[in-house]
C-alpha cells in the first residue's frame, strides 16, 4: 500500500521486483478462484466469483492510490477489507484459501512487527478451520497453513529490514547533501588548504599572488600619472620653453 524505497535507493530495484511478484501473485490466485467457482461444481458458486472480483478490484484501487499517497487510517482500512474479503471467501471455497498467504506480506508490511506476526498467526488459525471444515481434518490442512505462514513470517521480516536499511542510507544521502550544501562557502577554502600542503602547489599560489600584486602597483601607477623623474623632465621643459 506505501510506496517503498526512494527512488535514489540501490535497493529499489528490489522492492520493485517484490512488489511486482505481489500483484502478480494475487491477480493469479484470485484468477484461480474464479475460474475453479465457474468450472467444478460449487455450492454459491456466484458469491464466490462476486467476492473474488471485488477482492481484485479492491486490491488493485488500493496499489493505484499507493501513488499518490494514503494515509495510515486509509492502509489499515484497506487491509482490514481484504483480510474480511479473503476469509470470507476461504469460508465459502477451499480454492480461495490460497488468497490468504500474499495478504500474510501485507500485514507484515503494514503493520509493526508485534501485531504482523499476531494478525498472520490469526488468519493462519482460521485458515486452518476452513480447511478442516471443507477437506477434512488431516495432517496437510494443518501443515499447508502453517508452513505458508511460516515462510511469509521469515520474508517478511528480511523484507522490513531491507526497507528500514534503505530508509536509513537515504536518510544519510540526504543529510550529506545538506551538510554540503551549507559548507558551499568552504569549498574554495578548503582548496586553497589542499593546495598549500604540497610545496609546488604553495610556489604557484606564492607566485600568482606576486603577479596581481604587482600588476595591481603598474595599474595604480598608471592611475596617479607618471612619475617623479617624469615630473621633473616635465617642469623643466616648462622653464626652458621651446628651443
Amino acid at each position: 500500500m506505501t510506496d517503498s524505497a526512494q527512488s535514489a535507493a540501490p535497493l529499489t530495484p528490489i522492492f520493485l521486483g517484490l512488489r511486482i511478484c505481489l500483484h502478480t501473485l494475487i491477480t493469479l490466485l484470485t484468477g484461480f478462484v474464479i475460474v475453479r467457482a465457474l468450472t467444478a461444481p460449487q455450492p454459491r458458486a456466484s458469491w464466490i466469483v462476486a467476492l473474488a472480483l471485488l477482492f481484485l478490484a479492491f486490491y488493485i484501487l488500493g496499489a493505484i492510490l499507493a501513488r499518490t499517497g494514503v494515509s495510515r487510517v486509509g492502509q489499515l482500512g484497506w487491509l482490514l477489507v481484504l483480510s474480511v474479503l479473503a476469509l470470507v471467501l476461504a469460508a465459502l471455497s477451499p480454492d480461495a484459501a490460497f488468497l490468504v498467504f500474499p495478504l500474510f506480506f501485507l500485514q507484515l508490511h503494514l503493520l509493526s512487527t508485534r501485531w504482523g506476526i499476531g494478525a498472520v498467526l490469526a488468519s493462519t488459525t482460521v485458515t486452518v478451520g476452513t480447511f478442516g471444515l471443507h477437506n477434512g481434518w488431516g495432517t496437510g490442512s494443518v501443515l499447508g497453513p502453517l508452513v505458508g505462514a511460516v515462510v511469509a513470517i521469515a520474508i517478511g521480516l528480511g523484507y522490513r529490514a531491507l526497507y528500514r536499511e534503505a530508509q536509513e542510507r537515504q536518510r544519510l544521502i540526504d543529510d550529506l547533501i545538506a551538510t554540503h550544501l551549507a559548507a558551499g562557502a568552504d569549498v574554495g577554502v578548503l582548496a586553497d588548504r589542499d593546495r598549500l600542503a604540497h610545496p609546488d602547489q604553495l610556489r604557484e599560489v606564492a607566485v600568482d599572488r606576486m603577479d596581481r600584486h604587482s600588476g595591481h602597483h603598474h595599474r595604480r601607477a598608471g592611475a596617479l600619472g607618471p612619475g617623479p623623474y617624469g615630473a621633473r623632465r616635465d617642469r623643466r621643459g616648462a622653464r626652458h620653453g621651446p628651443d
